[in-house]
């Protein structure tokens, strides 16, 4: 085999693997996404119950803080997408 076509392959094989773990990165961030989402209404849901339990305020403070676990959740999903798309533009690398 010659140089040139030694160097095509390693370049083949290098933009192959790349592909890869960015696919990879991709679905690790979409998991990572749907926990934090999760968790951000779980924590605002739980701590709005033990608030409306012990100001006696059943069910405002639960919903109050179910809403603002969602737009908490909301925003990094938002910070997530931002910085991807920051990443592609930018490079990783820089």
């Amino acid at each position: 085999m010659k140089k040139s076509e030694i160097e095509i392959q390693n370049t083949v094989v290098k933009m192959n693997s790349d592909k890869k773990s960015s696919l990879a990165e991709d679905i690790t961030g979409a998991g990572t996404l749907g926990i934090e989402l999760l968790v951000s209404v779980l924590l605002g849901s739980g701590a709005g119950y033990l608030l409306d339990k012990w100001l006696g305020t059943e069910p405002w403070i639960l919903v109050v803080g179910a809403i603002l676990g969602a737009i908490a959740g909301f925003r990094q999903t938002y910070l997530f997408i931002v910085k991807s798309d920051w990443d592609e533009k930018v490079g990783k690398d820089s």
